[in-house]
């Protein structure tokens, strides 16, 4: 073989060896973007809604739809809100064993305040609130949950631990097992 046709081909491999690495650096990063943003923690915040279920000692006999129940659920960081989820009613039930449940749906009706907000960054919340207008004003919450969907696709359980009610509110501070779950 001819010395410079060798180099020629040799090149030639080299040149395609070079255009091949290219190829599998763009693709690695092309297909990382795409499974990035097809992941449910990665997604903006479109939509959220969650169900309240706060439990109080009470021998109150109610079975009741309040209809102007003001509720919200209020999530922040930092002394900042990150997302709030509100509804105008709310529900009492006695549960039969000396407890009353107050229920809510609550929604979110997006704020530009969300706009570019990824799930992902909930994981950095440290404060939870949930105002029942009609929770009686110094309650014993012995306990309760709030079930929250976002983009519907990612399920949050926040547990109520006991505390009394301070001006109809109820307050979230552990998020341990909340945010286990998130994928990174």
């Amino acid at each position: 073989m001819n010395p410079d046709t060798g180099r020629t081909i040799f090149v030639g491999i080299g040149l395609f060896g070079t255009v091949l690495v290219g190829l599998s650096i763009y693709g690695v990063h092309y297909f990382t973007q795409r499974i990035e943003a097809s992941s449910p923690f990665r997604q903006q915040i479109l939509s959220a809604m969650a169900k309240i279920d706060v439990v109080i000692d009470s021998d109150a006999k109610i079975d009741t739809h309040f209809m102007d129940g003001n509720t919200y659920f209020a999530l922040g960081s930092n002394n900042d809100t990150m997302m709030v989820l509100e509804s105008s009613d709310s529900y009492g039930k006695q549960n039969g064993n000396g407890q009353v449940v107050y229920t809510a749906n609550v929604v979110m009706s997006p704020p530009k305040s969300l706009s570019g907000v990824i799930v992902l960054s909930l994981e950095n919340v440290d404060l939870a609130q949930i105002f029942i207008r009609m929770l009686p004003e110094g309650s014993e919450v012995v306990g309760g949950t709030v079930t929250c969907t976002i983009n519907s696709s990612v399920k949050l359980v926040f547990m109520i631990h006991p505390q009394i009610s301070n001006q109809h509110l109820v307050f979230i501070r552990d998020f341990d097992e909340v945010f286990s779950g998130f994928i990174k």
